[in-house]
């Protein structure tokens, strides 16, 4: 069994909201991508608080394909 799957009953699942490219350098073989996404926490079978974040991503263009080089979660403002 992998390490890095919880053994305490809990379960993790997201899905992207919306995404969207903000930048495109075809010379340089770089994207940008920003996206937001909501992550539900199931522990012990009683969802937890849906949480919504916001992420940016950086994808580089490789000989097999665009590849994530860099993932940042982004601040969310709070009104």
């Amino acid at each position: 069994m992998p390490s890095d799957v919880p053994s305490d009953g809990s379960a993790t699942a997201g899905h992207v909201l919306d995404a969207g490219l903000s930048d495109l350098d075809t010379e340089a073989g770089t994207a940008k991508l920003l996206a937001s996404a909501e992550i539900t926490v199931t522990k012990d079978g009683t969802a937890q608080p849906i949480r919504r974040t916001r992420l940016a991503a950086t994808m580089t263009r490789t000989a097999s394909g665009w590849k994530l080089s860099s993932l940042e979660q982004l601040g969310v403002a709070r009104s």
